[in-house]
């Protein structure tokens, strides 16, 4: 087991968004949940090559646990693995996004 796969993480008004370096990480072999206000993010990167070489990559099962910092609605979560990065979008919560205050004159 590796401390797990390089990411990076950023919010904006709508969502919090995570994005993992996973190359040669299979879709079957992660799992993405919400709980209790923390991402988990749950893999493993198998070696597929036969025998002994050379090799400094890093193989094994890792999990990373992001601190979410709003209340996301876990319902409309989603993750994509696409070209060896794993994007998760995470939308805020309605209660937890900015609203703007209307400002009257007089």
């Amino acid at each position: 087991s590796w401390s797990g796969p390089p990411l990076s993480a950023w919010e904006d008004e709508d969502a919090v968004t995570v994005e993992l370096d996973a190359p040669g990480v299979a879709e079957a072999d992660v799992d993405v949940s919400v709980h209790q206000n923390q991402l988990v993010i749950r893999g493993e990167r198998k070696c597929g090559r036969p025998g002994a070489g050379f090799d400094t990559r890093s193989y094994g099962r890792f999990e990373q646990r992001i601190g979410l910092p709003a209340a996301v609605d876990a319902d409309r979560v989603t993750a994509r693995l696409a070209h060896g990065v794993l994007t998760v979008t995470c939308p805020k919560c309605d209660a937890a996004k900015p609203r703007r205050i209307a400002i009257t004159a007089g």
